[in-house]
């Protein structure tokens, strides 16, 4: 059989070889919040992306949104620790799906050469044999199904002829009919020619400037009161300054290089590097005379790697260099068969895997941020931005010789929302707290100025506006590259220091310690609190308005103003019961809240909100076998979960489940219909259900005689209300009459929510006894006209609620919008922008012409220039931010002639700064010219000339009790500040500071380390007196 040619495998569109590891979790955005990912993968220039799936397709959603975005998704089929088995059903199943919805790449196991790998980390003698055999069945599923399969990936460094016992098989024919090799291929902290550098080759060793200069962090050249006043703390100064190098002095490092030098080491010696590609390049080849494609799945470059010690970790800058020579190389120079090196890792923490090991090996991250003054991404990210990318050089027509100014991507990555805020009489209001969140996570926050102002930057995306002691004041914002959006608050609540006291009793007078409270506001908890001894607590908003305080079972509103700055409330519970662990809440989550997952997830809390560490639960499915074995797991097994105490989760398959506590010392309410398919609507859509389980005391309600009634004027028949109370929620369809009712309510806190509204009451507070009316009309209309309209139909957004509806644009433009609520509304039309607009629920609001006749803003503007230092030498790697009204819009990493470039500008002042000082401001841009400036910059000092901090010197006058001295000083040098502990004085000259522990160091000894300018902290005592001073 002829080999399938490797012009044939498939390619991303214009494949410049660009690749990342998207993220460790099997579960993905969605909706909204996958499609901003797709831009910023855009913006990024990003080819390929190996993703994880849970083997039951949950990655199908982000393939094709990788596919529509012109990007080739790499799809390993995760199962933890998937040896000694093999793929079935639920694999094959996925492969299928996935295959429909266009991926054409399969890994189908990984490293099987770790015992981590394997069920309880056994690896059998015969470990290779049995990995070959399963990928030969995995494969021959794989082609089927009409993918591609992956030799798996072995371990870096690895060195098994895994190919070569498949060919030996007779099982050749997987690799012509479209088998590929799966690589890691990481770069660990060696340099991208290893193993032919000097440094492995010869032992080179290092300069004093190079030691220095892989040193450099963000206050290295300040001491550690002047870093502290930058926020340094003293323990994370002396970490920072050793990092580099591990506190090891040049001496030890050069002594080391000596000494493990390997001169004539080829690839075939030491694959651990990089070049690994060419190791299983001449491998391939010689096992099937011919080559296949081969993808790094993983491997490049991380922050933090130092796993050979002769030479420095891979700091920000290092890893931006070794990155984009590989993206270079991979454009430009890589073997036709050397497809792409999907580099670990894009995200962690904002794609929702809490694991902090991954987070800080992630280009999205803001572990650095304090050592290299960073701003949740690492310099790489700009410079891929910056740095336009070419078609691969063999997939290059006669067109494509030179670069094309089009491809280069928009350098402006983050845009601003601003305004103003006021009270009803026109005052400013300052003080107020607001945020922008991106579905639950905070992409920005500030806090209003004197006269009222507001200014925060955000990549771009969708954003919910949200007040403190407000909650939100405007929904789904959307924020373009370099946007400046203007969005006033007018008739705001006033700011100030207020008070709310109150206590919790039971019912026969005592109070109640221990008890949760909430305090709420449209719809929002923003503070909570426990209950003293006395059932005492308080809150301190700072704004004024009504407010809703509860506990389960009670709830008050209290009112606070200017002129009332403090309100009480008592909040009575019922005495007596016995505990149980209630369901609290059971809730199918949304299309986009589910993000692919398909399992049941939640937490056990007690009454005060706490999770409760090792409670077990069962699931239980609906016509059992007999002698089923049902599941169950444990609270607080995964501890990068939120909140890991409470936390548990269930995987499931098609069915219908029931979830329940199982742990014994209390009875337990049991979660039913758990309806995992058929679910109307949701055909074939991944489910996930939140379940949560509350330990509490159960409670006679003190009366269960509420009543919550009215109408919905303009509602729909079958137009769902539902009335809430903790997770707990009660249905109501309307009818001809429009009018529903819920009875039979006890005391408490509630929120009615009508369906295509969203909450119209978010608080409700019932005292088991009164009846409430509520009469809500749908029967306001929005109207108007856009003129020279750029499409078909425009938006309409409910500030109050946060529904969005669209309207169809007529051929003259017109537009309207029936069955509105009262409330806040805006329209919006591409980036057009009209807020501002109130309606009554009753009659028609005409809204204001939208003119769009008008020129736009042109953003064409170029501000370029070039970096040197005072001798006009220029500097490469200086990372120049671009800022416009003091808000930092972008930044740009100078090249090896020290020019920078932004692009893309509209008119306005601008301002050019490099690390915390503005180099240049004022710069005038009409949104068409180009601007060129010139920066004159001097870098910081090099660190002090002691690389290290810290040296403990151990030197007992008799040598031979120096492993005595190590023991006894071990308890102490674990509460001491951190530093290299030796024996050596050379070393211990290299120290900043040495602090001498024995009675081996003579006068003259020690007056010459202190003139050689170290600090010595001396303590020149014998054994025995050493022994009491460490106690």
């Amino acid at each position: 059989m002829a080999p399938k040619p490797i012009a044939d495998f498939p390619r991303p569109p214009d494949d410049n070889g660009r690749g990342v590891h998207w993220s460790a979790s099997v579960y993905h955005p969605s909706g909204p919040s996958l499609h901003e990912w797709m831009r910023k993968l855009q913006a990024l220039q990003i080819k390929w992306v190996k993703v994880l799936d849970d083997s039951g397709g949950s990655s199908i959603e982000l393939c094709r949104a990788l596919i529509d975005s012109g990007i080739m998704p790499v799809v390993r089929l995760f199962r933890e620790r998937p040896n000694p088995d093999r793929m079935g059903g639920r694999e094959v199943d996925a492969v299928r799906r996935l295959v429909q919805a266009g991926a054409r790449y399969f890994e189908s196991n990984n490293e099987p050469d770790l015992p981590a790998e394997w069920q309880n980390s056994h690896m059998p003698a015969n470990w290779l044999d049995i990995v070959v055999d399963n990928f030969i069945w995995d494969a021959d599923l794989i082609l089927k199904e009409g993918g591609l399969p992956a030799l798996p990936p072995m371990g870096p460094g690895s060195k098994d002829n895994v190919i070569g016992m498949v060919v030996q098989r007779g099982r050749k024919d997987i690799f012509e009919r479209g088998g590929w090799v799966a690589i890691h291929n990481y770069t660990l902290n060696h340099p991208l020619d290893y193993p032919d550098d000097p440094v492995n080759q010869r032992g080179e060793p290092l300069t004093p400037a190079a030691y220095a200069e892989l040193a450099r962090w963000q206050y290295s050249h300040l001491d550690p009161a002047e870093a502290g006043l930058r926020g340094v703390t003293r323990s994370d100064y002396d970490k920072f300054q050793g990092w580099a190098w591990d506190n090891r002095s040049i001496q030890m490092v050069n002594e080391l290089r000596a000494q493990s030098s390997n001169p004539g080491d080829t690839i075939r010696e030491d694959p651990n590097c990089f070049r690994g590609y060419e190791w299983f390049g001449q491998d391939i080849f010689a096992a099937l005379g011919f080559h296949v494609p081969v993808i790094s799945t993983e491997g490049g470059p991380v922050v933090g790697w130092g796993d050979d010690k002769r030479y420095a970790k891979m700091n920000p800058a290092t890893q931006a260099a070794y990155q984009m020579e590989i993206f270079r190389f991979l454009q430009d120079e890589a073997p036709p068969w050397y497809f792409s090196c999907c580099t670990w890792l894009l995200a962690s923490l904002p794609l929702g895997d809490f694991n902090p090991t991954w987070d800080q090996m992630s280009w999205f991250t803001h572990a650095w941020d304090l050592q290299f003054g960073l701003s949740g991404e690492l310099p790489l990210l700009a410079m891929m931005r910056n740095t336009p990318a070419r078609v691969r050089w063999e997939l290059r027509s006669d067109d494509d010789d030179q670069p094309d100014d089009d491809v280069v991507p928009p350098l402006i990555d983050r845009g601003v929302i601003g305004g103003k805020i006021t009270a009803a009489d026109g005052a400013a209001v300052a003080g107020v707290a607001l945020a922008l969140h991106d579905g639950q996570k905070e992409a920005a926050a500030t806090v209003s100025a004197a006269d009222g102002s507001y200014q925060l930057t955000a990549s771009p995306g969708r954003y919910d506006l949200v007040a403190r002691w407000y909650g939100p004041v405007a929904h789904d914002l959307s924020l373009d590259p370099g946007e400046q959006i203007t969005f006033d608050l007018p008739d705001f609540p006033a700011a100030g220091q207020f008070s709310i006291l109150g206590v919790v009793k039971s019912a026969d007078g005592p109070g109640r310690a221990g008890v949760q409270v909430s305090l709420q506001r449209n719809g929002v908890i923003h503070a909570t609190a426990v209950t003293g001894t006395d059932g005492s607590f308080a809150f301190a908003p700072a704004l004024a308005g009504a407010y809703a305080v509860a506990v389960n079972g009670a709830a008050a509103s209290p009112s606070v103003d200017p002129g009332q700055p403090q309100a009480t409330v008592q909040l009575l519970l019922p005495g007596g019961g016995e505990k149980r662990y209630h369901l609290s809440e059971k809730r199918l989550l949304t299309r986009a809240e589910t993000e692919n997952k398909r399992m049941f997830y939640g937490r056990v809390r007690n009454a005060a909100g706490q999770g409760i560490k090792d409670v077990e639960l069962e699931m239980r499915w609906t016509n059992p076998e007999p002698g089923a074995h049902f599941p169950r797991t444990r609270t607080g097994r995964d501890p990068f979960k939120p909140d890991p105490d409470g936390y548990y989760e269930f995987l499931h398959s098609p069915g219908e489940f029931a979830i329940s506590v199982v742990q014994g010392d209390f009875p337990s309410d049991t979660a039913t219909g758990l309806l995992t398919a058929g679910i109307l609507g949701r055909e074939g859509d991944p489910i996930t259900y939140e379940v949560n389980f509350e330990l509490r005391t159960t409670e006679t309600p003190v009366g269960a005689s509420s009543v919550v009634r009215g109408s919905i004027p303009g509602g729909r028949v079958g137009q769902m209300m539902r009335l809430w109370s903790g997770g707990v929620q009660r249905e109501f369809l309307l009818e001809n009459s429009r009018e529903f009712r819920f009875d039979g309510l006890s005391a408490g806190l509630y929120a009615l929510e009508l369906t295509g509204v969203g909450l119209i009451r978010p608080e409700i507070v019932l005292d088991g006894s009164a009846e409430m009316t509520l009469d809500f009309p749908l029967l306001g209309a929005i109207v108007g006209q856009v003129l020279a309209p750029t499409r078909n139909s425009i938006a309409l957004i409910s500030e109050t609620y946060g529904f969005t509806r669209h309207a169809q644009l007529s051929q003259e433009g017109h537009y309207r919008f029936t069955n509105l609520p009262a409330g806040l509304y805006r329209l919006e039309l591409g980036q057009m922008m009209l807020s501002g607009l109130r309606g009554d629920g009753q009659s028609v609001l005409s809204a204001p012409l939208i003119d769009l006749t008008q020129p736009t803003e042109p953003r064409a503007s170029t501000l370029t220039g070039l970096v040197h230092d005072e001798q006009a030498r220029p500097l490469r790697g200086i990372v120049v931010t671009l800022l416009r009204d003091g808000q930092a819009l972008a930044s740009a990493a100078t090249d090896a002639e020290g020019r920078f470039t932004f692009t893309d500008l509209a008119a306005g002042l601008y301002a050019l700064a490099i690390a915390d000082a503005v180099q240049a401001e004022a710069l005038q841009l009409d949104g068409v010219q180009m601007l060129a400036v010139d920066l004159t910059y001097t870098p910081p000092p090099l660190p002090p000339t002691k690389p290290l901090a810290r040296y403990y010197l151990l030197a007992p006058a008799d040598r031979a009790l120096r492993p005595a001295l190590m023991r006894l000083a071990a308890p102490w040098l674990a509460k001491q500040p951190p530093g290299v502990v030796g024996f050596s004085q050379i070393e211990a000259a290299e120290a900043a500071e040495i602090i001498l522990l024995g009675d081996g160091v003579s006068t003259a000894e020690m007056a010459a380390l202190r003139e050689g300018g170290s600090q010595v902290l001396a303590h020149p005592l014998d054994l025995i007196a050493l022994a009491a001073f460490l106690q």
